[in-house]
């Protein structure tokens, strides 16, 4: 039988024939295995580079080139090391700008006056219940008018009169039909602040990730503010317990 490397032929092989060959096969064989090796040893060296250049992006000093565009670079490497390195180098910038963002919106002053989400989140909320009490004052004053009505039309006899004061029920059960508006935006408001809440603990879970002390040491110094004239000074209304008093206001001009 003829073996698997040597070519079919119609008459028996000489062994001159059979040795030239297997001495073929042999050379082509180990030509193979040679290049082979030398690919494994490439792609060796490829990855060991990359774990280093991996593990020189965990350093401070290296987070801090790349933000102010110095990339670690290498002659030796072939260009599509190269590219995967420019990919890394712009994915951790980009992880190091999102943090900066997202440090931003945290605290950076005394009992989270400066959490941006939190200060929107309770503004919402003083919004609802300030729609919602005056609303409730709305009511009382429709009701207590329209009970008046009906009083005053027990001791009116004129037909003209009676007319104006059942007009006047109508106007305040329409009044009372229109206060239902509270409820709706009380909804609506309300699915706003849960998402808000929302996207504030997926924040939290983040600098949670990242380590409370490291966010805080990447929250930017707070900008400036540009404001001129009474736009500085007007703040609009404010939350229970941050604003100025009425007695501080008092003392002021006492």
């Amino acid at each position: 039988m003829v073996p698997p490397h040597l070519p079919a032929i119609s008459r028996p092989m000489y062994s001159a024939e059979r040795q030239m060959h297997e001495r073929r096969a042999k050379a082509k064989s180990e030509a193979t295995l040679d290049t082979l090796v030398a690919m494994i040893t490439d792609m060796r060296g490829e990855i060991s580079s990359l774990r280093i250049e991996v593990a020189a992006l965990k350093q401070p000093s290296v987070a801090t080139n790349l933000l102010v565009g110095e990339p670690v670079t290498d002659s030796g490497d072939d260009g599509a090391v190269v590219l995967l390195k420019a990919e890394l180098h712009g994915l951790a910038k980009c992880i190091a700008e999102t943090k900066l963002e997202i440090a931003a919106i945290r605290p950076s002053g005394p009992a989270g006056s400066d959490d941006h989400i939190t200060i929107v989140a309770n503004e919402l909320d003083a919004v609802v219940a300030a729609t919602e009490d005056a609303t409730q004052s709305i009511l009382d004053s429709v009701e207590a008018v329209d009970t008046m009505a009906q009083e005053l039309r027990s001791h009116v006899s004129n037909a003209y009169a009676g007319g104006i004061l059942n007009d006047i029920s109508e106007k305040m059960t329409a009044i009372l039909e229109a206060c239902n508006f509270q409820d709706i935006t009380g909804q609506r408001i309300t699915k706003v602040v849960n998402t808000l809440k929302y996207v504030e603990q997926r924040v939290n879970a983040m600098i949670a990730i990242w380590g409370e002390e490291a966010a805080a040491n990447d929250i930017s110094s707070p900008k400036e503010d540009l404001r001129e004239g009474d736009a500085r000074l007007l703040n609009g209304p404010q939350l229970d317990g941050i604003g100025i008093s009425q007695n501080d206001i008092d003392a002021m001009f006492g």
